[in-house]
């Protein structure tokens, strides 16, 4: 998911450069609560207190902004919700698995430090 953060963010940072940082911009974005909501979605509150304006209006600004065939992008309410375009997300991961074979799904991640299970 850090990938499509990472395209997302950048997608989000000429618009709203001024405002909030690369880092700022993908630490916001977060998983909706439901599923029909999207897969990621950024929430405005933060640019509503710099750009003075409400957060509903400025998701549906950005919303209209972005073009991607990567990500369907609405506004709901004062969130920009992202949906991963299937299609892409399972070549994606197909390529992955290809590449990587027995390792696909290993990680580093917590590797010389106790884990609590």
């Amino acid at each position: 998911m850090e990938k499509f953060k990472n395209e997302i963010a950048l997608l989000l940072e000429p618009l709203v450069e001024a405002s909030l940082s690369l880092e700022e911009i993908i630490e916001s974005l977060e998983e909706p609560k439901y599923a029909e909501q999207g897969d990621l979605s950024f929430p405005c509150f933060k640019l509503a207190k710099v750009m003075r304006k409400s957060p509903t209006n400025i998701a549906q600004e950005l919303a209209e902004k972005i073009q991607s065939e990567k990500y369907e992008v609405k506004n709901l309410g004062p969130y920009v919700n992202f949906f991963i375009n299937r299609k892409q997300l399972a070549e994606r991961v197909l390529k992955e698995i290809l590449e990587k074979k027995e390792a696909y799904g290993s990680s580093d991640e917590g590797q010389d430090r106790p884990v609590i299970i």
